[in-house]
């Protein structure tokens, strides 16, 4: 029993002190709506993502993250409508996240388009105490800190792009402060490039900076992009690529376009810090369907 006690206690004041703030997941290069909801795909009437990770294998307790989207775009209005469900799970902690979006797409040039993004979201923190265990020595008021967090919150985004360039800025959870202990704000800043050649091979890289609460990360990833045959404009058969995280993350990255509308990505990281010698690491799955848009839209 008292090792229970100390585990609650742990896990309390790990999520105090590192909350799951910024979760997002390795390939989200391949669709930025995840973290921004000015990123626009105005090329496809609709896309759908759905996404598992599971970090730290072999550490018990360690984050599993579902994440899935939908997007739309009508093409008269120049207007993307989305929506986002997040569910983070940490021991017997539960983090999720429902957002309802709104996009609207300026052209500026025949070459580049920019994004605004609104989205609201309602967030709910809550405690599986099916798990806890707690004596009767224990203050009963150690079951008040335990009862469900329910927050109304929104995030605000920028985006320009043209076909080889995505240049974002995001600010997560306005409504949180920057300190707040639960779901600090967060701001992210993120370029990504990839060239469009007719060889077998193009390449790309990608740039970001996050920062919540007091914390400031970085990534870079570079990617391979390999095609004998285009299967549409925009799309090669597959690509491999890697990428770092500042704290000592590093992974690979493989993705393929299995048809016209699906493509997959799988994922692997490595963390060198303490926790690296424990777990076998991070493995994450991506699949992302796209419905053609038909009759034809202000493509970029």
């Amino acid at each position: 029993m008292r090792e229970e006690i100390i585990v609650c206690f742990w896990v309390l004041c790990w999520v105090n002190a590192f909350p799951q703030s910024n979760i997002r997941i390795s390939n989200f290069w391949e669709n930025p709506y995840t973290l921004n909801p000015a990123a626009i795909n105005n090329r496809d009437l609709a896309e759908f993502s759905l996404v598992g990770r599971k970090q730290w294998v072999n550490v018990e307790g360690a984050p599993s993250t579902c994440l899935a989207t939908a997007t739309t775009y009508l093409d008269r209005f120049h207007t993307q409508l989305g929506l986002k469900v997040i569910d983070d799970k940490i021991g017997f902690t539960s983090d999720s996240h429902y957002y309802l979006s709104y996009g609207y797409d300026v052209k500026l040039n025949e070459e580049w388009h920019m994004g605004l993004g609104l989205s609201g979201s309602y967030d709910r923190f809550s405690y599986d105490l099916s798990q806890l265990s707690l004596d009767e020595s224990v203050d009963p008021e150690a079951y008040q800190s335990l009862l469900d967090e329910k927050h109304f919150n929104a995030d605000l985004g920028l985006e320009f792009q043209n076909n080889s360039y995505r240049i974002g800025a995001v600010s997560q959870r306005l409504f949180s402060g920057v300190n707040s202990a639960y779901q600090p704000r967060t701001n992210i800043l993120y370029l990504k490039y990839r060239n469009f050649r007719p060889d077998p091979v193009n390449w790309g890289f990608g740039v970001a900076g996050f920062q919540y609460a007091k914390l400031y990360q970085m990534e870079f990833s570079v990617q391979s992009y390999f095609s004998a045959f285009r299967l549409t404009e925009q799309s090669d058969q597959f690509h491999i690529g890697a990428f770092y995280r500042t704290q000592g993350e590093v992974g690979a990255i493989f993705g393929l376009n299995l048809t016209k509308s699906l493509y997959m990505s799988y994922s692997y990281d490595w963390n060198n810090s303490a926790i690296g010698y424990r777990s076998r690491g991070t493995h994450e799955l991506m699949l992302i369907y796209r419905i053609p848009n038909d009759k034809g839209c202000n493509c970029h």
